[in-house]
């Protein structure tokens, strides 16, 4: 008898458990003071259930009421849930036995940490910012005392505000105000430039006298720089100087005016300009190799090709590359105090060493050598592409795909993958031994050293039905083992069908638009040039001048179809292929061409409608310029394309499974749909920008189409699913 009744009471109570009404029990509110939302719902789940027994009862969470009620839509990875500043949410604890539930909520929410900014000076006033989020209060006094300053105040006198924040997130600190009255009485250096003729006239690059002009006024956040031919002109703010590349129009010497304006102060300073004869015999040169075995740099170790070498005289920079073989030199040195250095922008640390030489010329330096050592081993392969010739429907062109060992380490072996349009492409040959599977091909690499860059080139007939405008979509991937660096292991590119054959041009294989996000990483550029003359050329010259758009600072040559020295001049870069013997067209066409890559950043200033042009001339021998067209890259808001059409935008790999890149030629907000035959939509997602990655190993074989909808004009393409 005992025992039934406590097998009664044990069934009693497992009812009492499974049948019990489901309780969401309050939680607190969620806060964060950080430079980003990211929360861990699930820290609320002990709270809501209380006495309840997490194995019996399930914690959900929702965006809205509804959705609680209904179940539907749940927020899917509750344990990194990203929220915007202040959401309210929706607990939900449902009895897994009964299906009841109970549905509480409570609010998320987080403030950036507010980053100070420096004093400031004025000439005459200063207007106090309004910062509504996060909320910052300005006081006269520390520690939130004296008298409240609101936002939009004008401080017409030097002084000291306090910014507070107070919140979630709280900070205090002082900046001054100065209120200067007029603006520093400042007098510049003259500026003196080489006259390598001798005819009293030289090309002076006023763009890099504007920071040292605008570093005269420090603390000025809103300076004002012009410059005029005559202190009348700078007075009447009239004809004023535009082009920045300037050529003196008084021999030998010069004078022009900056006009420096702060709000209503003014100040007009003369600026000297002076063209002096600078051809010297004086000559530096030498060798930088990398020292990868820890025992010093000897003939035995590996040249380091593409290193910037630069030297400096008289606040003038000079730069040069590393050939194939680590060797670089500077001719017509001037004489006076010269500075040589080297560095490197590859991913790993090295160290250079010495860090620099210091000549005093007349003379020559020939063994001027640098010599890289590693701070740790780093395995990592990347690559790059670009279009070696135009693609013109009917005719044979060539894509190249460059490997390059941006590591420490030598990399023993390799493959490279190449996917391509097969549709408007057909594989002829290439460099290198490939093996063709649907439109992929696939390239095996060896003993790729460090610095060093493997070239394939891949020649392709292109379709007398490809259309004038498409775009013909390229995806490499390069795979050694173990990378450490994998973000650089693959590039997509896009290259244009064209109807005539231009051999010298000049590409930009970001392409005409980019997006603000874009235009903080790199702009890559190729200049293809072909010798149509009719004798072999003994050297190359490539002129070309940064536009004021770009950071000259970040200026990097990729590698050439030949070697070649690079000399940069304030905004005006050379790329010299000397004893280049470049065979002409009608004695060897293959080998007629050649190019040159570099990549460069956009400043950090760049906004909404700037532009970056890129325009090249290119000398064979001594004859005359052959000019390029002219590259333009616009930053453009996404939301400004208006209509898309079949051209706008290429699917690759197609046929494909797994994943599937969908790149436009513009950057848009679009939504993509992808229905099958019978018209069922399958999949929904939105691109913002110029690419999207789309996940389709979800769906069946079969034959799908994808439609891009912007701004109400779509367009739609077939997609094979193998």
């Amino acid at each position: 008898m005992k025992k039934k009744l406590l097998l009664i009471a044990f069934f009693a109570l497992f009812c009492l458990q499974g049948f019990a009404q489901a309780t969401a029990y309050p939680v607190p509110d969620l806060s964060l003071c950080a430079n980003s939302g990211v929360f861990d719902l699930t820290v609320q789940n002990p709270i809501a259930l209380g006495n309840q027994s997490p194995t019996g009862y399930t914690v959900t969470y929702y965006h809205t009421e509804a959705n609680a009620q209904a179940g539907t839509n749940a927020i899917a990875n509750p344990v990194a849930y990203y929220a915007t500043t202040n959401d309210e949410l929706f607990l939900k604890v449902t009895n897994n036995t009964t299906g009841d539930f109970d549905i509480t909520s409570f609010n998320v929410s987080w403030t950036t940490i507010f980053t100070p900014w420096a004093n400031v000076t004025v000439c005459q006033s200063y207007e106090l910012p309004t910062i509504s989020w996060p909320a910052i209060t300005f006081y006269t006094g520390p520690n939130a005392t004296g008298t409240v300053v609101p936002g939009g105040t004008v401080i017409t006198s030097t002084q000291t505000i306090y910014g507070v924040q107070t919140g979630i997130c709280s900070n205090e600190w002082p900046f001054t105000i100065t209120v200067a009255g007029s603006l520093p009485d400042v007098n510049f250096d003259p500026i003196s430039v080489c006259d390598a003729d001798f005819d009293g006239y030289a090309v002076f690059y006023l763009e890099e006298q504007l920071n040292y002009i605008w570093s005269s006024y420090p603390g000025y956040p809103d300076i004002n720089i012009q410059l005029f031919e005559t202190q009348a002109d700078a007075e009447n703010d009239v004809n004023q100087i535009w082009d920045y590349v300037y050529t003196n129009t008084t021999p030998n010497q010069q004078t022009i005016y900056v006009r420096v304006t702060a709000q209503d102060c003014v100040s007009i300073k003369p600026l000297l300009l002076i063209a002096e004869p600078c051809v010297t015999d004086n000559t530096i040169a030498g060798v930088i190799r990398y020292d990868g075995d820890d025992n010093g740099c000897t003939d035995a170790d590996v040249a380091a090709s593409n290193i910037t070498v630069y030297y400096t005289n008289n606040n003038n920079y000079y730069f040069t590359t590393t050939d194939a073989n680590g060797a670089y030199s500077f001719l017509n040195v001037p004489d006076g105090d010269i500075t040589v250095y080297a560095y490197t922008s590859y991913p790993f640390t090295t160290t250079v060493a010495p860090q620099s030489y210091s000549f005093t010329f007349p003379g020559n330096e020939d063994d001027v050598n640098f010599c890289l050592t590693e701070q740790q081993t780093t395995i990592d392969a990347s690559v790059y592409t670009y279009a070696y010739t135009s693609f013109v429907p009917g005719f044979t062109a060539t894509y190249v795909i460059a490997v390059q060992n941006t590591g420490s380490a030598a990399i023993p072996t390799g493959n490279v993958t190449l996917s391509f349009d097969a549709d408007n492409l057909t594989y002829t040959y290439s460099n290198y031994a490939a093996t063709l599977s649907g439109n992929q091909l696939s390239f095996a690499y060896n003993n790729l050293l460090p610095f060093q860059t493997q070239y394939i080139y891949v020649n392709f007939t292109v379709a007398t039905t490809a259309v004038l405008g498409d775009l013909l979509a390229f995806e490499a991937t390069v795979s050694p083992l173990d990378d450490e660096n994998p973000d650089n292991n693959t590039c997509t590119a896009t290259t244009t069908v064209v109807s005539s054959f231009d051999p010298n041009d000049i590409t930009v294989r970001e392409g005409e638009f980019i997006t603000e996000e874009q235009a903080d990483d790199y702009l890559h550029y190729t200049i293809r040039f072909q010798n149509m003359g009719t004798a072999n050329a003994t050297f190359v010259r490539i002129e070309t001048l940064l536009n004021e758009n770009l950071d000259f600072d970040t200026f990097q040559p990729m590698g050439g179809s030949h070697n070649f020295v690079t000399n940069r001049v304030g905004t005006s870069l050379e790329f010299f292929f000397d004893d280049i013997n470049l065979a002409f067209e009608d004695a060897d066409e293959p080998a007629s061409h050649g190019f040159v890559n570099f990549k460069i950043k956009p400043k950090a200033t760049v906004a909404l409608g700037d532009e970056m042009t890129a325009q090249a001339n290119i000398y064979f021998d001594f004859n005359p310029l052959v000019a390029t067209n002219t590259a333009i890259t616009t930053v453009q808001n996404v939301a400004s394309v208006k209509n898309i059409n079949a051209n706008s935008f290429v699917l690759y790999p197609n046929p494909a499974s797994g994943r599937v890149v969908l790149q436009m030629q513009n950057a848009v907000n679009a939504t993509v749909t992808i229905t099958d035959v019978l018209g069922k939509t399958v999949q929904t997602s939105a691109i913002n920008g110029a690419q999207a990655n789309l996940d389709v190993s979800a769906l069946k074989t079969g034959v799908y189409l994808v439609t891009v909808n912007a701004n109400g004009s779509n367009t739609t393409k077939k997609l094979v699913i193998k």
